[in-house]
Formats: structure tokens, sequence, C-alpha cells
């Protein structure tokens, strides 16, 4: 599992002490960092801005930790450092009877 801590580096755009200039440059270092750790290609622009803000609203507020998937990375902040891994494989599981033979399941 490939991992990018960004907690030592001052210049992150969510370090708590440094607000970036451009709310751009922040989602395009997010952009970056996700299509560098993420097995799942680019992230579309309104769901970077989405993270984006929710990750921005939650350090502001003092979140204990929020974590959220996009593009095959997970992406985890606490207080101290935001976090961006490749996410763990989803989860599917087998289609029981009941919904194998539902007839609102069956296409004529």
């Amino acid at each position: 599992m490939t991992a990018n801590t960004l907690d030592a580096n001052p210049l992150h755009p969510l370090h708590a002490p440094y607000a970036p200039p451009d709310e751009e440059i922040a989602v395009r270092l997010l952009a970056r960092s996700l299509a560098q750790t993420g097995d799942e290609g680019q992230a579309q622009l309104g769901k970077l801005e989405a993270l984006y803000e929710t990750l921005a609203t939650a350090r502001e507020a003092g979140s204990a930790r929020l974590r959220r998937t996009l593009a095959g990375a997970m992406v985890t902040l606490n207080k101290a450092e935001l976090t961006v891994e490749t996410a763990p494989p989803r989860r599917r599981g087998p289609i029981g009877p009941q919904w194998a033979e539902s007839p609102q399941l069956v296409r004529k």
C-alpha cells in the first residue's frame, strides 16, 4: 500500500499554519496526490472540488478524523496530518437466492 503523508510539509494547502493563495492551487495539489496514489484514473474536477471543500471545512472545524475515497485513493485527515493512500478493495458480496429470483430484478 502506497501512502503520501503530508504532515511535515508546511507548504501543503491543508496544513494548519499555511493558507493557500488560491483554492485552485490546493485542488491541483490534491489531484496530483490522488493521481500518484489512486488506481482508478483521474478524478473528476467537481468531485475533487467537493473533496477539497469537505477537507477544508473539517480542518477548520477541528474534526478529529475524516476519511473519504476518490479515484481509487483513500484520503484521511487527522488533526496533525493529511494522508493519501491506495483505497482498500471494495466489498462485493454474493447475490443471495432471495435476490436472484426477485420478479423486480428480472428483465423481460
